[in-house]
């Protein structure tokens, strides 16, 4: 085949489309490697900063992991501590139980377990018959536990106790009144009555033990609540009067 100066080969058309195709994926290659490069000059340049997220990452991950098995260990032992106070008391061992209720409060202050330790102390003093102490401790742990934790109304009550151990009756039965209320468990709301009505009876006042235990008759018998009171309650009122006479 004889070509016209300035014309064009059929062969070299061919070839110049092979080459503008391949310089297309020439430029996609490039680009990928213009990324890849940039990626890593930017890496190299900010190794320091990277390294340091990197390592923060690490450590929030190991600190979160060490933190939440710590807290694992400190409940267990908190639990270990009071059920080994409670246990004691229960026995009747109040100076032995004194020893993990208090390791409890003081190593694991804030927890649920050295709330309810407080209150078991409390009964462990007065167990031993040391009123002035439970008082004080009382005391310190109403002001350390916060008001809406359940165990302030535990802790109300052995207050009034405390105080009925000291021996001031008029002030014991005023206090519990004031742990008395509408919406408690029946039983709960009976028992404390009577020891009102028993502590007002305590204090020379029959007048007002006869009150309370006439206003607890009249609940009864109008169905106010629902406790198994037998002939315990006729027979505190029949001694009650009996006293006011």
């Amino acid at each position: 085949m004889v070509t016209r100066p300035g014309s064009t080969h059929p062969f070299s058309e061919v070839l110049s489309v092979a080459a503008h195709k391949f310089t297309k994926q020439q430029l996609k290659q490039d680009s990928f490697v213009d990324t890849t490069q940039r990626v890593m000059d930017y890496g190299q340049r900010h190794a320091t900063v990277i390294g340091i997220v990197l390592v923060a990452i690490i450590v929030l991950l190991v600190g979160g992991t060490y933190v939440k098995t710590s807290r694992e260990n400190a409940a267990r032992e908190a639990s270990a501590l009071l059920y080994e106070g409670q246990v004691l008391l229960a026995q009747g061992d109040h100076v032995g139980a004194m020893g993990p209720l208090q390791d409890c409060i003081d190593l694991h202050g804030g927890t649920e377990f050295a709330r309810t330790a407080r209150v078991s102390l409390v009964q462990a003093h007065l167990g031993v018959g040391d009123a002035q102490t439970a008082l004080a401790r009382v005391d310190e742990f109403m002001d350390e536990v916060p008001a809406d934790a359940p165990v302030q109304e535990d802790l109300a009550v052995l207050r009034a106790h405390a105080v009925a151990g000291t021996g001031d009756f008029k002030a014991a039965a005023d206090a519990l009144a004031a742990t008395i209320d509408a919406e408690m468990a029946d039983q709960i709301r009976y028992q404390r009555r009577v020891t009102q009505a028993e502590w007002l009876q305590a204090a020379g006042l029959h007048g007002e033990a006869v009150r309370v235990l006439e206003e607890l008759d009249a609940a009864v018998e109008r169905g106010d609540f629902d406790a198994m009171v037998g002939n315990d309650l006729a027979n505190r009122l029949g001694v009650a009067r009996a006293l006011a006479m």
